[in-house]
């Protein structure tokens, strides 16, 4: 969240520079791009972590 909010603060400051505001962009797209891998991360950890849990606590006879 904070490297998209530094990514708007360049893109706002940029005064027209191309390379800055291309520069900006392009944070802001990683930041985007990192906050989903962290979003599907975390819902893989959790469905891992649920389907073996589940998985364990069965019991056989």
């Amino acid at each position: 969240m904070i490297m998209l909010i530094i990514g708007g603060i360049r893109y706002t400051v940029s005064q027209g520079d191309s390379t800055a505001i291309q520069n900006a962009k392009n944070t802001i797209l990683y930041a985007i791009v990192g906050i989903v891998v962290a979003i599907l991360a975390f819902a893989l950890v959790n469905f891992v972590i649920s389907n073996f849990a589940s998985a364990n606590n069965s019991t056989t006879p």
